[in-house]
């Protein structure tokens, strides 16, 4: 029979504590169900336009039939420069796709920044325009900065 002494206790409900605390291998990470991620990824220089290069993450579980986000262009001095309607192709829950949209008339050094202004159509399993609008996460790797009009 194994005698505990208060010391062998206490490290015995330390230990169970550091495991309880960590999360099991394999479990989803926190705020894996968050919504629409959007980065823009990169800005291409194409005949008379300028293509952006834009990465659509579905980290929701369900599916997302119909994604349209207006967007506001402004131009280096800060000054709007355009408004677009971008729509994306399906969203299939866990996974990946890239888009690419061209902007005419507009060199991509022109670009000062992109606002997600609204969503436009947003199709998918409990929700609707409103509430996609704070499920998405713009980003950007693009050297111009993609904001959105909701702040945390």
């Amino acid at each position: 029979m194994a005698v505990l002494n208060r010391t062998s206790a206490g490290v015995g409900v330390l230990v169970v504590m550091l495991i309880l605390s960590f999360p099991a291998i394999g479990a989803p990470a926190e705020g894996a169900d968050k919504g629409v991620a959007i980065e823009l990824n990169r800005l291409s220089p194409v005949k008379n336009a300028c293509r952006m290069s834009l990465v659509f993450t579905n980290m929701m579980d369900v599916p997302v039939d119909a994604l349209a986000i207006e967007t506001v262009l402004f131009n280096k001095q800060d000054s709007v420069e355009r408004f677009l309607v971008l729509k994306s192709r399906p969203l299939t829950p866990k996974k990946i796709r890239v888009q690419q949209f061209d902007v005419a008339g507009v060199p991509c050094d022109g670009f000062g920044k992109l606002l997600l202004n609204d969503v436009k159509e947003c199709k998918a399993a409990n929700l609707d325009p409103g509430t996609c609008l704070e499920r998405i996460t713009p980003s950007s790797k693009a050297g111009v900065p993609f904001i959105s009009t909701i702040t945390n």
